[in-house]
């Protein structure tokens, strides 16, 4: 039998790899621009992704190939029935408004996101962990480039153009500074392609953790491209950001075991000592202060946070405020926001609560759309991680609770990532598990 390796060798090889690796480039690259909309609802990334998984479905019509079907996409399919049987009860009498326009864009992306990532995963069957990371952390290098390119203008105030990478956002450089609408012009922020700060640092870290996770533990990632993408998060100044690089450290430690010396010596920290050099720059840690050592602060004093509150709590006050008034349905799916305007008044901190909000937590999300069967579904995605891995499962649950986008190409491309790392490391558990049983069997013969 010929080894990957072998395979891999020559030109026929590296064009094999090449249409393997499509997929994973098209969809991980598509979803930068998971913020910039051709048209409204429809993103850079979720075409992207259409082509990637048209690409991995093309490659298994070729080959004649029948893919098995991973139980995750059960859960998934499971949501998208019980939403639709919720539409067709709340469409007859809900307390809150109802739009079969409105669930129908919903229901079709909650088809969408699961069915192209799995088309996609079949690519990564025949991809080696260590190629797949290299393809995300490149992916996330360009990323974090664009982020380091505008923030560099920003904050030295270089007559450089920038402006034009928003040109299919929703927002513009006021998101990009802390404290806009001040007298004084504001520190800059890190914000790159995505819609804000913390948005930016949620796909950089996620991400970050979907190539590292599943890698074998002897590929050492090219430094400079970590290092580049850390530096991204650090310049967001987002807690938000900042709390899921401590999970990803504790994950990365916890998947270590052993090799826990030779992780922080080689990773942990390098990457610390980026963190000291980039806040030893005026500008840097201007914007440090203001946005990050304040909030600190007032955390510490017992002041309360609005941003905190509002990601902490405000999810799931919406979502049981929801569920009071349709405790079986939920609000309906693509109606969270259409709820929220009915709710808002009753709700804490109602000033701070935008018309479009969506919440800042896909599981309170799911909670408030679907209504318990909703929760209960996004719990199950949950436990395929979880149950296989505890690092990535950790990881999942941590960004589930910084981010609410449930129904976007980042969220379901880094489950499937996350999923793969989950299986990798509970394949190596067994193997070790079953290594050492057969030294134990030697050593008693």
């Amino acid at each position: 039998m010929r080894s990957r390796a072998a395979d891999s060798a020559g030109p026929v090889g590296a064009h094999r790899r090449w249409r393997d690796e499509l997929p994973l480039w098209l969809a991980a690259t598509g979803a930068l621009g998971a913020h910039s909309f051709v048209v409204p609802g429809v993103s850079i990334a979720d075409l992207a992704l259409a082509a990637a998984a048209a690409w991995a479905a093309g490659e298994l019509w070729r080959a004649r190939r029948v893919p098995a079907l991973p139980r995750w996409l059960l859960w998934a399919a499971l949501a998208a029935l019980w939403a639709l049987l919720g539409a067709v009860v709340l469409a007859g009498g809900s307390p809150f408004e109802f739009s079969w326009v409105e669930f129908g864009k919903s229901f079709a992306k909650l088809l969408f996101y699961p069915t192209a990532v799995f088309f996609v995963g079949t690519s990564l069957e025949r991809l080696a962990p260590e190629r797949a990371a290299d393809v995300l952390l490149w992916a996330l290098t360009l990323n974090a480039a664009i982020a380091l390119y505008i923030y560099v203008v920003m904050a030295a105030g270089l007559d450089l153009p920038y402006r034009f990478l928003w040109a299919l956002s929703e927002h513009g450089e006021e998101t990009a500074r802390f404290g806009f609408g001040a007298s004084l012009m504001p520190p800059a922020r890190a914000r790159g392609l995505a819609s804000e700060p913390s948005a930016l640092a949620w796909f950089q870290v996620v991400g970050l953790a979907a190539a590292l996770l599943p890698a074998p533990r002897g590929w050492r990632p090219p430094r400079w491209r970590v290092f580049v993408v850390v530096a991204s998060v650090v310049l967001t100044f987002s807690l938000t950001g900042y709390g899921l690089l401590c999970v990803l450290g504790l994950a990365l430690l916890a998947r270590g075991g052993v090799r826990t010396a030779r992780l922080l010596r080689r990773a942990v920290i390098p990457v610390g000592l980026v963190i000291v050099g980039l806040l030893s720059i005026p500008a840097v840690r201007q914007g440090f202060d203001a946005t990050v050592t304040e909030r600190l602060v007032e955390l510490a004093t017992g002041v309360r946070d609005v941003s905190a509150t509002l990601r902490l709590r405000s999810s799931w006050e919406m979502a049981a405020a929801m569920v009071r008034g349709s405790p079986l349905f939920g609000a309906g799916l693509g109606h969270y926001d259409v709820a929220l305007e009915t709710l808002r008044a009753a709700l804490a901190m109602p000033e701070h609560l935008k018309p479009g909000t969506q919440g800042w937590n896909a599981l309170a999300y799911l909670l408030g759309a679907l209504g318990p069967v909703g929760l209960g579904c996004g719990l199950l995605l949950l436990w395929e991680v979880w149950r296989r891995s505890r690092p990535a499962g950790a990881m999942l649950l941590a960004a589930v609770c910084a981010d609410s986008t449930i129904l976007g190409a980042p969220f379901w491309l880094f489950y499937l990532l996350l999923h793969r790392a989950a299986r990798h490391h509970s394949a190596a558990k067994s193997s070790s598990a079953a290594a050492t049983t057969g030294q134990a069997s030697e050593g008693s013969a």
